[in-house]
Parts: C-alpha cells; sequence; structure tokens
C-alpha cells in the first residue's frame, strides 16, 4: 500500500545524465496513486523502461485507457528456476499450472539488478558514474 518503491532505469547513457526531480505515478488515474515522489531521475524517452522490483499484481490491476492514457506495454521475466519447472512439467501442462501458482520461484530468480535511483538531492553514483542532480 504505502511502500517505497524506486525504479531502476535501463537506460546505457547514464554517466553524463543530467537528472530533474521527478513524481511517478500509477495507471490508475486516482489521486492516490503516486509511486515515488520527488526522485531525481534522467529525462526519458517514449518507450524508455523502467523496472520497478517486487511491485507485484498491482502494476497494472486497476489500469485503464483513460484521458489519453495508454495501458502500459507488459513485460514478463522469468527466473532460470521457472525454466526448471516448466521443463519439468512440459508434457502435462495441466499439472504445470497449480505447481506455479504455489511456487515461489520469483525468490531464486538469478536476475540481478542494477542499483535502484535513491531520493536524494546530491548526485549520486550508478554504476561507478557519478549522476548529476538538477
Amino acid at each position: 500500500d504505502h511502500s517505497e518503491c524506486y525504479p531502476i532505469l535501463l537506460k546505457d547513457d547514464l554517466e553524463d545524465a543530467v537528472c530533474y526531480k521527478s513524481s511517478i505515478w500509477g495507471p490508475t488515474c486516482d489521486g492516490l496513486d503516486l509511486v515515488c515522489k520527488e526522485i531525481f531521475i534522467p529525462e526519458l524517452d517514449t518507450n524508455e523502461c523502467m523496472v520497478f522490483k517486487d511491485m507485484g499484481a498491482y502494476t497494472i490491476s486497476g489500469a485503464v485507457a483513460f484521458n489519453g492514457i495508454p495501458l502500459p506495454k507488459s513485460i514478463y521475466t522469468v527466473s532460470t528456476s521457472w525454466k526448471t519447472i516448466e521443463a519439468a512439467f512440459s508434457n502435462n501442462l495441466d499439472e504445470l499450472i497449480p505447481f506455479a501458482n504455489n511456487t515461489s520461484c520469483h525468490a531464486s530468480a538469478g536476475i540481478k539488478f542494477p542499483k535502484s535511483l535513491s531520493e536524494t538531492k546530491e548526485a549520486f553514483k550508478i554504476g561507478g558514474k557519478e549522476v548529476k542532480a538538477n
């Protein structure tokens, strides 16, 4: 409900990026749907990605195409352990779905996320490079 989440930006050109004070809003067009308040991030172009680790089902559940805002594109990722489970049950899909629903295979995901942007008014580092706040 009120956890603090910060985006991970999937950009290659962050080393000289100028960051701007920004707020990120969720998909519901509700005044309470504030995801991040006043964080410093570089300017993003349409179709550039932000990743929020462990956001879960919240991210799309209440989304509607409203006020000219299109629905976000969903990108699904799986851990290497999920691939193992899928291969084990590949002959019988009916067994796979209930098993997957009761397995927290995401907990052992081998995905390594870069450092999240944190709320700061100072310059900070991403991948060892200093990023300037503006």
